[in-house]
């Protein structure tokens, strides 16, 4: 397998199903080759679906990106995003990046290393914070956020939001006009407890006291109800473990 460095510019790698395709323009059998993008924003672009039956595509943690199918295997480094007719892929490095979605589409965003900020769109977005200390931000879409390592704020936006804080101490932010939020790894006690800021949420709630009133128990979850049928729903707690600190109101 060989390594084939771009330029310090922005390179554009374009492919089809078949693993052939072009490198800014010039014909470029792909199959085989690492291509290394350098510096600059590097981009892939296919006029295929993600998801199909001719290859599949794999993101290591350290930014490689890896597509295979039955001819084999090319690898691309240093690029930044992957555009599919579906879904577009913006990854980070193991700086701090800021990200944002910028399509209509479902997109999956990686920060990797770093302090990352990650802001979805208004489609059905995935965002991966990685190892850092990072802040993911959905708005009007259905997003899932994903916090990884380190201690991490999760802002919900306008849709229907699920958010995993991931290892480590995270702060979920509730915004005004959220739907139905939902928080599946609410840490209760330690040092990786996890807190949840109310403040800007609309509820009608000053005190513990008071927002006890808008909590109930269903199964094994505990919902929180914000007004206007908005709700955020904390899986796998009870009610009668959350305590004062657990809220910013």
């Amino acid at each position: 397998m060989s390594t084939i460095t771009l330029t310090s510019g922005n390179d554009t790698v374009k492919f089809g199903f078949g693993l052939t395709g072009s490198v800014n323009g010039t014909p470029t059998t792909l199959t085989g080759n690492t291509f290394d993008g350098a510096g600059g924003v590097n981009a892939i672009t296919d006029p295929y679906s993600m998801v199909n039956p001719y290859f599949t595509v794999s993101l290591a943690d350290t930014g490689v990106v890896t597509f295979t199918n039955a001819s084999g295997a090319v690898g691309f480094v240093n690029f930044q995003k992957l555009q599919f007719t579906d879904v577009s892929l913006d990854l980070g490095t193991a700086n701090a990046d800021t990200i944002t979605s910028t399509s209509a589409t479902g997109d999956k965003l990686y920060g990797f290393a770093g302090n990352d900020i990650l802001t979805g769109g208004a489609g059905a977005d995935t965002l991966y914070g990685g190892s850092g200390n990072d802040h993911l931000i959905a708005t009007s879409g259905h997003t899932f956020m994903n916090g990884g390592t380190g201690n991490d704020t999760l802002t919900s936006g306008t849709g229907v939001d699920q958010m995993t804080g991931g290892t480590g101490h995270d702060l979920f932010v509730i915004s005004a006009h959220s739907t139905k939020d939902t928080i599946t790894d609410f840490t209760l006690t330690g040092v990786n407890s996890d807190v949840i800021n109310l403040h800007g949420s609309g509820v009608a709630a000053h005190t513990f006291a008071q927002l006890l009133t808008h909590m109930t128990q269903s199964g094994k979850n505990a919902v929180i109800d914000l007004g206007s049928h908005h709700t955020v729903t904390l899986d796998n707690v009870s009610l009668h473990s959350l305590v004062a600190h657990d809220f910013v109101l």
